[in-house]
């Protein structure tokens, strides 16, 4: 599994529905975790575009980056919870 970061900007006027359809999608359809309010982090084989193109929607968000992330270059304050998630895969690799 490759590791993504998530990030966006939320538009002040967003429709409801709009990022329900966003959370519904994340939530459902990838492996996640959410340390932070506007970023993300998504366990996938997809490819940095195709989760762009499966998550993004226009009208919602005033900024949408998908970046794919090395988790063993990531230096992070946050909760233990997150820590363990990262390293769930680590065997694997």
């Amino acid at each position: 599994m490759k590791l993504y970061s998530v990030t966006y900007g939320l538009k002040e006027e967003t429709e409801i529905e709009k990022w329900l359809r966003f959370l519904n999608k994340i939530k459902g359809s990838y492996d996640w975790h959410h340390p932070i309010e506007t970023v993300w982090f998504v366990k996938s084989e997809k490819s940095a575009r195709e989760i762009f193109e499966d998550l993004y929607e226009p009208g919602t968000f005033n900024g949408f980056i998908v970046t794919e992330v090395n988790p063993e270059s990531i230096e992070a304050w946050v909760s233990n919870a997150f820590c363990m998630w990262l390293k769930e895969d680590a065997h694997e690799n």
